[in-house]
């Protein structure tokens, strides 16, 4: 799986065995590949779905609110 994702099978194992965690573009191409719902592999990791966290920090900020 580690070849198809494009990361090294040691970055891929760290990841699995929760010595590091994947990248927020990492965890969208798992959910493509596993055929899940990206906002249910953000849950289950623990973290906040790109496109909703923007979404609330355009709310939150309003007017100040920058697009990084």
């Amino acid at each position: 799986m580690s070849e198809v994702l494009g990361v090294s099978r040691a970055w891929f194992n760290s990841i699995v065995n929760d010595k590091n965690e994947p990248s927020d573009e990492l965890l969208l191409k798992i959910a493509n590949y596993l055929e899940i719902d990206e906002h249910e592999i953000f849950k289950v990791a623990g973290r906040i779905h790109p496109d909703v966290l923007e979404k609330y920090k355009r709310e939150y900020l309003g007017k100040y609110y920058r697009k990084n």
